[in-house]
């Protein structure tokens, strides 16, 4: 950040569109090769898709997505689609509201088209997400891509995974995480041994195809364009999504695991349930973020 090295970023790991290659078929929604989807852009299109999934493929739901008692899922897939739109919902470092009220309007609006006429459920707890998509009732998935080793032990399950493609707005948007390694300041002057962590970081680097075989992108370039990783399917299927990442937005309160990611995506779940309406969800929004935006933060950002 403005030429100073903080950290040595490892990975990338999006939110991600998983489908059942057999589902997908018989649902024409695969491409002349097989091996890839066919190209959605747009609500319509992914609409359409779901839809196909349901009725022409023949599954229980067009789609599933871990919602109950998950909202850090939950927040996952509305952040994606309304970055499409617009910028992050809260700015200056975390101070101010800066939601666009009909962004978030359109947002609710496009995920209920998809609870609200049962195309995927309104309420299902992770396991029940797992449960339906392993069997073959269901033709899509969303979720992160750490969740590839699991599937890779189900029997007889074929599924691919891709980037959501442009849903609301022209562009793509993948929802992300990374990790990253930080060298603490060594104020003793020990040469040798920053020395020797740096080596270990750049040993970590250059090893992470191994990382990336439980689904996480490297970030280091010469891992992410070597044969090592360029061989693992459905791994290289999804690289652009790293490129396309958005972020938690910027301020202390934010990203996995906090509190923030469980209050806000709460309220995504009520709307997904349908027990918010798309213009109610922008004062409930409002409402939310107000006790973050007015805290004093424990720390000091520039």
């Amino acid at each position: 950040m403005d030429g100073t090295a903080y950290a040595v970023p490892l990975d990338t790991h999006p939110f991600v569109l998983y489908y059942n290659v057999d589902i997908a078929r018989k649902a024409g929604l695969l491409n002349s090769a097989g091996d890839g989807l066919v190209p959605l852009k747009g609500k319509e299109d992914f609409v359409d898709a779901v839809k196909a999934m349901k009725d022409a493929g023949g599954a229980q739901f067009g789609a599933v997505m871990s919602i109950t008692a998950d909202p850090s899922t939950a927040w996952r897939f509305f952040s994606m689609i309304y970055s499409g739109l617009a910028g992050p919902i809260v700015t200056d470092s975390g101070t101010k509201i800066a939601i666009d009220d009909e962004a978030m309007q359109e947002t609710v609006a496009f995920m209920q088209s998809l609870t609200g006429p049962n195309l995927m459920p309104k309420n299902l707890t992770g396991a029940g997400a797992n449960a339906l998509f392993s069997t073959g009732k269901a033709g899509f998935l969303f979720d992160g891509e750490w969740q590839i080793p699991a599937y890779r032990q189900v029997k007889n399950l074929k599924f691919n995974v891709v980037p959501f493609p442009a849903l609301l707005g022209s562009k793509p948007v993948a929802y992300a995480d990374s990790h990253a390694l930080i060298l603490p300041r060594n104020d003793r002057g020990n040469e040798t041994r920053t020395h020797n962590a740096a080596k270990f970081v750049k040993s970590l680097l250059d090893s992470s195809a191994v990382w990336a075989e439980g689904g996480h992108i490297p970030a280091w370039l010469p891992t992410q364009h070597s044969k090592a990783f360029l061989g693992q399917s459905p791994q290289r299927n999804y690289v652009q999504a790293a490129f396309d990442a958005q972020y938690d937005p910027v301020a202390w309160y934010t990203g996995a695991g906090s509190d923030f990611q469980g209050v806000i995506g709460g309220t995504v779940i009520e709307a997904l349930a349908g027990r918010i309406t798309p213009k109610g969800m922008v004062a409930a929004m409002r409402s939310a973020l107000k006790r973050y935006t007015t805290s004093r933060p424990p720390v000091t950002m520039k």
